[in-house]
């Protein structure tokens, strides 16, 4: 067993933290981590999840 976060946690955890900029950097970041590129990210609702999470990260960092 790993501690390793599940690519849907941690994709929350970088869209929150305000270090990437949209979903497509997101899920770069993600292939760069060796998370696959056909996981768990897909369906709108959670990609709008993502989209406001990275938004309110980056308005946070931006005052």
């Amino acid at each position: 067993m790993t501690d390793r976060p599940t690519q849907i946690e941690r994709a929350f955890a970088l869209a929150a933290s305000g270090t990437v900029s949209d979903t497509k950097e997101l899920k770069n970041k993600l292939r760069s981590e060796g998370y696959p590129e056909d996981g768990q990210l897909y369906g709108r609702t959670l990609m709008a999840q993502l989209m406001k999470l990275i938004a309110e990260a980056n308005a946070k960092s931006n005052s």
